[in-house]
């Protein structure tokens, strides 16, 4: 079982205008810009900055992830399609470069971050509905990045796994 991070506070927001309502008020409670990360459908895995759209360079290499996500994936189902019977190599191979692609977006961030795979899932399966989240590394001040997520409406795991199933 992997711990959780002492260093890691993430927020799953609703609308991308929350998000960056966040990251501004954490920017003015002077946690370190490179110490936040923001996920989304729209840009990717990028540095979190209160302008969002200002960061278009980094949806393109959330792109050339996807790309390389495909690419193994494709590699992997033609290798599986081939060790299984009855499998057809083509078939395995486009369903592994679906996979591999929505891996190589959003689920291997989290994965890198030394969240579970189980957490890491949840998070990104949020930004494929079309959430962001909110990441936040700062060792000794997770409660205070915690207070200042919820406060602009973002939800923790708990929470957020809790309101999708309602």
């Amino acid at each position: 079982m992997i711990e959780p991070r002492k260093d890691l506070t993430i927020g799953v927001f609703e609308q991308e205008a929350q998000a960056e309502k966040a990251v501004a008020a954490l920017w003015r409670a002077g946690f370190a810009p490179d110490r936040i990360n923001v996920a989304n459908r729209r840009v990717g895995v990028v540095q979190g900055t209160p302008r969002l759209q200002f960061q278009e360079d980094a949806a393109d290499g959330a792109t050339a992830g996807a790309v390389a996500g495909a690419t193994a994936g494709a590699v992997a189902g033609v290798i599986a399609g081939s060790l299984l019977p009855g499998v057809g190599t083509v078939l395995g191979g486009i369903g592994g470069a679906a996979l591999g692609a929505a891996g190589g977006t959003f689920l291997g961030p989290f994965v890198a971050m030394d969240l579970s795979e189980e957490d890491a899932t949840h998070y990104s399966h949020a930004v494929d509905r079309g959430q962001t989240v909110v990441i936040v590394r700062q060792i000794g001040r997770t409660d205070e990045a915690r207070e200042i997520l919820c406060a602009q409406g973002g939800l923790e795991l708990p929470d957020y796994l809790a309101q999708q199933a309602h």
